[in-house]
């Protein structure tokens, strides 16, 4: 996510990203790994932009990102 003209957001969720996928070496395998941010920087993708921005509903979790994951043999 690039997030127009603000590089604290930008280096915050890299590093995030960089943290939870154990420096690009691993995926998550649950949202429990990412859960504490997820919502965060999907508001923040949100209002930077706007053709993005409809109501989130933080029940809906991103449960299909995690079983496509598990279908792939990344070594």
């Amino acid at each position: 996510m690039t997030v127009q003209g603000d590089l604290g957001i930008d280096n915050a969720y890299y590093l995030w990203i960089f943290d939870f996928t154990n420096g690009g070496s691993s995926l998550p395998s649950s949202f429990s790994q990412i859960q504490g941010e997820y919502f965060n920087y999907l508001e923040a993708f949100k209002s930077s932009y706007p053709q993005y921005n409809f109501p989130t509903n933080p029940t809906k979790l991103p449960q299909a990102m995690f079983n496509m994951f598990q279908g792939l043999n990344c070594n």
